[in-house]
């Protein structure tokens, strides 16, 4: 869950301003940049427990599972987000 925080960014400039601050994190989507909150216990939990058992399925497989830390841009829909769980199968392309 997420609180909007401001409108009118370009992506270049909420990507500055999220190296800026490092702790806390703010998804951007389609101009608008939105605070994220904490998650819950169980939440977190859970994403654990589908990271590991992502991890145990990819083992002999060229593929990584990352958690929540792993900020995403995704081109097509103008968002930049940190999804709870990526599974990446490729060599990762990094935006700058």
């Amino acid at each position: 869950m997420s609180l909007k925080t401001k409108s009118g960014y370009q992506f270049e400039d909420y990507l500055a301003t999220e190296r800026a601050q490092a702790q806390v994190k703010h998804e951007y989507v389609d101009d608008e940049v939105f605070a994220m909150m904490g998650a819950s216990f169980n939440h977190n939990l859970i994403v654990l427990n589908l990271g590991s058992e992502l991890r145990a399925k990819l083992k002999d497989r060229p593929c990584h599972a990352l958690l929540s830390d792993m900020r995403v841009r995704i081109q097509a829909a103008n968002a930049g987000t940190y999804p709870d769980l990526v599974v990446l199968c490729e060599a990762p392309r990094f935006y700058d």
